[in-house]
């Protein structure tokens, strides 16, 4: 608790994978950052349930906040963010979601440039519900949803280009469409999502808030999260003791699946093969096609497909065998 910056206050440097939760002041409940050229950078942060009289999430002016989450802040003005003396402030790469505030539930600033960000779930119970801007702003590759009422309060028009806006905004490259996120607090895309591949490259970050490349489609997606296509596929990994073996050497082979997921993976195929100098054999059976179907829980499963035994004395030395999975 304090009057400035509840939870910090900094006027140079370097945040990275820092939380910042349940602070108050009066001037930034999270965080106090009043400086200007950019000389404070905060990667990977969180600001949650902070909260204060301007800025629940933090009072700001020149700093650049990237893959950052704004979430569950409350203030007077600006729940999510108060952004003063704003016009080097740089967001990209982040999501400010479920603040709220009198004026500017999302962002209250005066100023500001926003890239490939993600602003859903604020209101105010004035006006700017997402945005209450009181000068320019550059916005881009952004969705900007269920935020309410009034979502972007203006003063002055900002630029607000190749965006999904909720309240359509006709300027170049903005559509309004449903997002179709992946859930009501997960803000991935998912394939039916209007706003992949209708972003622009123009000063466009080169990965996106989970450290995904972009693009990857034809062009930026919209929004804090490029659609990757599918969640993470379940690592494979085979384990042998050795390739080269001799009599009396210890031999197994296991496989382990590894389930990145949250859910069960019902019986996909696994193929389990082994190769002797070109001759394919796929386990359980060791012939010409079979495979492993079984549920995956999360974390890791491990497969047996040999148990432990002895390479035998009367069959010689062999380096020509490979297990792939």
């Amino acid at each position: 608790t304090g009057d400035n910056g509840g939870g910090l206050v900094i006027y140079e440097g370097l945040v990275s994978n820092s939380t910042f939760t349940n602070n108050t002041g009066e001037y930034g409940g999270g965080l106090y950052s009043i400086r200007e050229d950019r000389k404070v950078v905060f990667t990977q942060c969180r600001f949650v349930n902070n909260s204060a009289q301007q800025g629940g999430g933090g009072y700001v002016s020149e700093c650049h906040m990237k893959e950052c989450l704004i979430t569950e802040n409350t203030a007077t003005s600006g729940g999510g963010l108060m952004v003063v003396h704003g016009d080097l402030f740089l967001l990209e790469n982040s999501i400010v979601s479920n603040n709220t505030a009198n004026m500017g539930g999302g962002l209250h600033t005066v100023e500001l440039t926003v890239l490939n960000s993600t602003i859903a779930h604020n209101s105010a119970s004035i006006a700017g519900g997402a945005f209450y801007l009181d000068d320019d702003a550059i916005i881009t590759n952004c969705v900007i949803w269920f935020n309410g009422p009034n979502a972007i309060r203006l003063d002055d028009p900002p630029v607000i280009t190749y965006s999904n806006l909720e309240y359509l905004i006709p300027l170049e490259g903005n559509i309004s469409s449903d997002p179709m996120f992946a859930g009501v607090d997960d803000y991935h895309l998912t394939a039916e999502s209007p706003g992949i591949d209708m972003g622009t490259g123009t000063d466009a970050p080169d990965h996106d808030f989970d450290g995904v490349s972009r693009p990857l489609g034809h062009t930026w997606d919209m929004g804090a999260y490029e659609f990757s296509g599918y969640a993470a596929a379940p690592g494979v990994t085979v384990s042998m003791p050795a390739h080269v073996f001799h009599a009396g050497d210890k031999c197994s082979c296991s496989v382990t699946v590894m389930n990145n997921g949250s859910e069960p993976l019902l019986n996909p195929p696994l193929f389990v093969i082994l190769d002797i100098h070109g001759l394919l054999l796929f386990a359980p059976e060791f012939n010409e096609f079979s495979y492993y179907s079984q549920v995956y829980q999360p974390g890791l499963t491990t497969v047996e497909v040999l148990p432990a035994f002895n390479w035998p004395s009367n069959v010689g030395r062999d380096d020509g065998i490979y297990w792939y999975g």
